[in-house]
């Protein structure tokens, strides 16, 4: 989006805010909820397992948002998309993997989960997995520009097979030796290609009727997913059917709702919203400060899963405090997120 006035509002999409606020404040409840799902004492706490499932939203909402806002437009030249954006993750990534990796040498004393942090096996892996997604996203959106949403479908559609598939761990023989392979579809760009989809086809229903069919989506493939979870005691994969189908719910519902899309950015909820969104990517990473403090120095685990609703509060808050008063600082707003 471009800006051109003090409070960096002008021409922005209030649902684009809307559905990032929302992701992050997702995000973090997954986080939340985590300790108190894989513990052996809560392990089948409801309140933990319907907070769990809702977490699930988080990410893929993330990457929907992402697709919407990048793809689809004019870019001077690779380079400078590249440069723009992986600026733009790569100076937080750093300033806080810095300030986690402080704590982790001479507080904790655990190195081992530094290095883990470090190749993207912790909660790192999104950002590699956001790398990769930047890389292609040149590529995508030549395609889109190309085909228009007959393209996209194209996409989608083959995105869906593939799901598919591999939800009903099969293989389609076409000779002795070959399969079919559909594997270049697979992953997390299917959610860059959705968001960009839903942001833009221009559907024939009402737009009461896109909210209702968006409200009873995201109903059921969310009871869904708190169904499955009760049963394993595990989170659902990201790229599982009802997870994708309850984000393509909320998103549909958040960009057909007259009462989301009525709110002005001079409001307090509007104000709110677009701070949270504004230095969502930076809270990402506090997040992990904030929880480590409350998880492991005042052992909130050991507590009722009750709790969750207000340690979100808290983590919310407390994660983005740091990001503000960060953003305020000329010379260290770019490690804002």
């Amino acid at each position: 989006m471009t800006f051109s006035n003090k409070d960096n509002t002008i021409n922005r999409i209030f649902y684009f805010d809307a559905i990032r606020a929302l992701a992050i404040i997702f995000v973090i409840l997954s986080h939340v909820a985590g300790p108190f799902l894989e513990s052996n004492l809560h392990a089948h706490s409801n309140i933990a397992i319907i907070s769990m499932s809702m977490g699930r939203f988080g990410v893929p909402l993330f990457f929907m948002i992402s697709g919407a806002l990048l793809l689809g437009r004019e870019y001077p030249s690779i380079n400078s998309f590249l440069k723009k954006r992986f600026l733009r993750i790569i100076y937080p990534f750093i300033f806080w993997m810095i300030i986690i990796a402080i704590r982790l040498i001479f507080y904790d004393k655990n190195i081992n989960l530094l290095i883990k942090m470090l190749i993207g096996d912790s909660f790192t892996w999104f950002i590699y997995a956001l790398i990769g997604l930047y890389l292609f996203i040149p590529v995508l959106n030549a395609f889109i520009k190309e085909y228009s949403i007959k393209g996209v479908e194209y996409f989608l559609l083959i995105w869906a097979i593939t799901l598919i598939i591999n939800m009903m761990n099969i293989g389609l023989p076409i000779a002795d030796v070959y399969h079919l392979s559909l594997n270049h579809f697979y992953g997390f760009i299917g959610f860059f290609v959705l968001g960009y989809y839903i942001s833009n086809k221009k559907f024939k229903l009402k737009k009461r009727t896109m909210l209702i069919i968006g409200l009873i989506i995201t109903t059921i493939s969310l009871a869904v997913t708190i169904y499955i979870t009760a049963i394993t005691s595990k989170p659902l994969n990201y790229i599982s059917i009802p997870v994708i189908l309850q984000c393509i719910g909320l998103y549909l519902t958040i960009r057909y709702s007259s009462i989301i899309n009525k709110i002005s950015y001079n409001q307090i909820i509007g104000k709110i919203t677009y701070s949270i969104s504004r230095y969502s990517y930076g809270m990402y990473f506090s997040d992990v400060v904030v929880r480590g403090f409350l998880f492991f120095g005042l052992n909130l685990v050991n507590h009722s899963p009750k709790l969750i609703p207000i340690i979100l509060v808290v983590v919310v808050v407390l994660s983005w405090l740091p990001n503000y008063i960060l953003g305020k600082i000329p010379v260290l707003a770019k490690f804002s997120g």
